[in-house]
């Protein structure tokens, strides 16, 4: 669904769009072709491109939902909902579908962590494999102490040889007490336009030579593309677990306010202002 990115980002920059305006723009475009031709097949052309053009926008409305925008039917116009303050993620996402680079991915990978953490409510947490493997964090001691789920013998050891490790971005988890066994998902973050021939975390790997669960846990998949609700989501998730995609994650963090969201949004800015 990339052709609906160059209509996010007009909506971003504009913060608004109407059909009146849209109506403008085409007659605009057209110029002198429209008012030599202004009889009743030339507006009929001008209504059938402004209906699709704008039906298109709708869609949008209806993919992202009332969290992110809010149309007035009345006025035929479209703005961003009053309490929308993930402009940055929102933004991050589209420029990862173009020219996609480490720091985006980077970034995708943090809001992908806080928008899992705002799914699952108070009290969940997330660990960046990043962190372990670049060992910033001791993975035995971040088992035993913060997780409280064993971990293999030999699982620090492979850490430090990145080629053993089965691709996954994030841990994320929401304790219940100091005992193993607790809801834990696995995320891989894929940023950009090929995340359909990517694999998600191989579980088997994960539960049989790093971490020793006493629960299994769920695959999620996170994309900064745009997909399908209904059939696509259906078809990729039972291949790659739960899939988060530009718009539940935008949906997620719509209003979220949070001091880890805000270093990120301003790492964001940093980025691409």
């Amino acid at each position: 669904m990339n052709d609906f990115i160059e209509l996010e980002k007009k909506l971003l920059h504009d913060k608004s769009i109407s059909k009146h305006s849209l109506r403008t723009e085409l007659e605009r475009e057209l110029g002198e072709e429209f008012n030599e031709n202004e009889d009743n097949e030339g507006i009929n052309s001008i209504e059938n491109q402004l209906n699709d053009k704008f039906g298109r926008y709708l869609e949008l409305v209806d993919l992202l939902g009332d969290r992110v925008f809010k149309y007035d039917e009345i006025m035929e116009t479209i703005t961003f909902s009053d309490t929308f303050i993930a402009r940055p993620e929102y933004l991050l996402c589209l420029e990862c579908m173009g020219d996609n680079n480490q720091q985006l991915s980077s970034l995708f990978e943090k809001c992908s962590a806080e928008a899992i953490k705002t799914y699952l409510g108070e009290g969940a947490k997330y660990k960046l494999i990043d962190d372990v493997q670049k060992q910033t964090i001791d993975f035995k001691k971040f088992c035993d102490e913060e997780l409280f789920e064993s971990n293999h013998s030999d699982t620090q050891k492979d850490f430090k040889d990145s080629e053993k490790i089965p691709r996954c971005d994030i841990i994320v988890w929401k304790p219940l007490d100091k005992m193993s066994g607790k809801v834990i998902l696995l995320v891989q973050c894929k940023a950009g336009k090929n995340w359909k021939d990517s694999h998600p975390v191989n579980l088997r790997v994960w539960t049989e030579k790093l971490i020793d669960f006493a629960c299994k846990p769920i695959s999620v998949y996170t994309i900064t593309d745009l997909i399908d609700r209904n059939k696509a989501f259906i078809d990729q998730g039972k291949e790659k677990g739960l899939i988060l995609d530009r718009a539940r994650i935008i949906r997620l963090l719509a209003t979220v306010g949070t001091e880890e969201i805000k270093k990120v949004r301003k790492e964001i800015g940093n980025l691409l202002n």
